[in-house]
């Protein structure tokens, strides 16, 4: 979270020096030695790739700018700002959409023992195709459901307001300088 509002302004606008700056940080600190901190390289490391990814490509660039606040959409709203820890009041805005958006890009994540099926090839999608998850974030976002169309047959899935028994309040330490 702490890092999504860092690389998004309050207008919504990427901040390229951020980002190269974040990425100098996490390079030079990407493991860390202590009890309990064993599994924190492999998230630094997806974190790393994700913003090296985020710097050089145009393309990714363009979709994040592409993501827009719900519109008339309660529970869209709801789960930006669990994502980012908003208070009940707070409006959206095309910022906190964005910044909700590199947010979940950013999480680890993982399948374990009793976690759905669907998890892996969402797993695939979020860590090897972020240009599509982009654009299904933008979807979910603007319409509330996702839609895939297979041998001329459209699905089409509503956004699931539930977000499991994920790590959303799992510190992440980023030093200042």
């Amino acid at each position: 979270r702490r890092l999504a509002s860092l690389l998004i302004d309050e207008k919504g606008a990427l901040k390229p020096d951020i980002i190269k700056k974040a990425i100098s940080l996490l390079k030079n600190h990407l493991y860390f030695i202590g009890p309990s901190r064993q599994d924190e390289g492999i998230r630094n490391k997806h974190i790393l790739q994700a913003l090296e990814l985020l710097d050089s490509n145009k393309e990714l660039k363009f979709l994040l700018q592409k993501i827009f606040k719900p519109y008339q959409h309660k529970q869209a709203e709801e789960i930006i700002r669990q994502t980012l820890n908003l208070g009940e009041k707070t409006v959206i805005t095309d910022a906190h959409a964005r910044r909700a958006a590199l947010a979940a890009w950013f999480c680890y994540l993982r399948q374990a023992v009793g976690s759905c099926f669907a998890t892996a090839p969402a797993i695939i999608l979020h860590d090897e195709q972020p240009h599509q998850f982009m654009k299904d974030i933008s979807e979910l976002f603007g319409t509330g459901r996702l839609k895939r169309t297979f041998e001329g047959v459209e699905y089409s899935v509503p956004l699931c307001t539930s977000s499991g028994r994920g790590g959303l309040n799992e510190l992440f330490l980023f030093p200042d300088d």
